[in-house]
């Protein structure tokens, strides 16, 4: 992998943990903790799953329960669900 785009991963990374310590230390609630698992669960799920967008192009449904999350419970929770959805997708190189 170039370089550069080794960087930008690291950047992003870091700035998104930035975020989060922000959100957490400024008192962000979060649901209680079997709603994010429940919720995080179904986002593994549905992170195998897929819609054909076209006839070349499919896209994953896990972003689905994320919105879902991000709107009633807020940015942390939908970070921690989308983390939760993210780990199942591991692949090998």
């Amino acid at each position: 992998m170039n370089v550069k785009v080794r960087a930008w991963i690291v950047a992003l990374w870091m700035a998104a943990g930035v975020v989060m310590l922000q959100l957490a230390l400024t008192g962000r609630a979060l649901p209680p903790w079997w709603v994010l698992a429940g919720l995080g669960a179904i986002a593994a799920i549905a992170e195998r799953q897929s819609v054909p967008v076209t006839r070349n192009i499919e896209t994953s449904v896990s972003f689905l329960p994320s919105v879902f999350t991000a709107v009633a419970f807020g940015p942390l929770a939908a970070a921690i669900v989308g983390a939760a959805a993210s780990s199942t997708a591991a692949r090998t190189a």
